[in-house]
């Protein structure tokens, strides 16, 4: 009964009363065919690192400062009009529709998050001594032969580690002999610990296509990009231009539809665009590599500045407020970088990974470690 009680206490505790301007928003058109011309020609969309709701200094001293995030992720001014920012609380709607845009299909470049990022919100990063400590035991996790390099296999466990590979097998496989190719000039294909640090550090493992943009739309839009879509089935959707675009179920990744000319992104740049705008909807339920992911992403701003920014994003939503302390978002709203997830999770998937090699049952396994035998 007292733990029931402290949780009503949490949720009243969250909840505070807001005054919220019911007043209806005028549409904010744009040109389809601006699309052909890039950001620079489409003023209804903004960063997303700018986005922001009303500053309510009664609730939130602190707050009403965007917070940053990775510079290719856009929001239309038809989801949420910049100008309820300076103006007053608004109900956001929820985020659900995610366009992937190329401006122009012919000009996409293969790059690095750090290329496009540099140092800013999901771009490169240097590594205190602390963090560099906690990477190398994630190394030393993952080299199950103890040679201090890490085999094409061993690779793949630090890059599951850091939530960095698809899950199905074969898709892994590419993703991390890709990885490999730009993080070693060794023959043999292994990695040793200087390049495993240059690599995590330079963001060589996370690919990213340049002259691509997300931006998350208002349902009315997608109907509209959808509507477009199917008036050009197999050419171009835009006269004259060779634009590309699909549209995404943001909470599930669900392709919709996309134009014949279309190319998915790497892994990452998809799962960071994804778990980034899940996380603008006030989402609280996270896998361990959609953690890491959104964490890379965020890591940009302090602990206390993320915590501020999705209390009051989700104080602007009809949705249970349960405190996030108590769900798996409390891992990206408490930690300050990435590296206590991979020393952690390298543990793990080093000690599954000694448990096959061996070839013990889980029960075996058990019993090996109940060093008391006391069951």
């Amino acid at each position: 009964e007292q733990e029931q009680e402290q949780e009503v206490q949490d949720e009243e505790d969250i909840v505070r009363r807001r005054e919220y301007n019911i007043q209806r928003q005028d549409p904010v058109p744009w040109s389809f065919a601006s699309l052909a011309q890039g950001p620079q020609g489409v003023a209804a969309f903004y960063g997303l690192s700018s986005f922001a709701v009303f500053k309510d200094v009664k609730l939130w001293p602190s707050g009403g400062a965007p917070i940053a995030f990775p510079s290719q992720l856009l929001v239309s001014g038809g989801y949420f009009h910049k100008v309820w920012t300076l103006a007053s609380t608004r109900r956001l709607k929820n985020t659900v529709i995610l366009m992937d845009w190329t401006p122009s299909a012919g000009q996409l470049q293969a790059g690095t998050a750090a290329d496009v990022e540099g140092s800013g919100a999901g771009g490169g990063v240097t590594y205190s001594a602390d963090a560099v400590t906690r990477f190398r035991r994630a190394f030393d996790f993952c080299d199950v032969l103890g040679d201090a390099v890490l085999d094409h296999a061993a690779l793949r466990l630090l890059l599951r580690s850091m939530g960095a590979l698809p899950t199905q097998e074969a898709e892994a496989r590419a993703v991390a002999a890709d990885v490999t190719a730009r993080t070693t000039a060794s023959r043999d294909g292994v990695v040793t610990w200087e390049e495993a640090l240059a690599m995590a550090q330079s963001r060589r493992f996370h690919p990213v296509h340049k002259g691509r943009w997300f931006v998350a739309l208002s349902l009315e839009e997608a109907e509209g990009v959808r509507r477009a879509m199917h008036a050009a089935p197999n050419s171009d959707v835009i006269p004259g231009a060779d634009t590309a675009l699909a549209l995404y179920c943001i909470g599930n990744g669900a392709l919709l539809d996309a134009t014949y000319n279309y190319t998915p992104p790497p892994f990452l740049q998809a799962e960071t665009a994804r778990q980034c705008y899940r996380f603008l909807d006030s989402e609280v339920n996270f896998s361990e590599d959609e953690q890491c992911v959104l964490l890379r992403a965020l890591q940009a701003n302090t602990p206390a500045q993320r915590a501020t920014f999705f209390d009051e994003i989700r104080g602007c939503r009809r949705r249970q407020q349960r405190a996030w302390s108590k769900t798996t978002l409390t891992t990206v709203l408490s930690t300050a970088e990435e590296t206590p997830l991979y020393e952690f999770r390298s543990t793990l998937t080093a000690v599954r990974a000694r448990v096959v090699a061996k070839g013990l049952r889980l029960l075996d396994a058990f019993r090996a470690f109940d060093s008391d035998r006391d069951g």
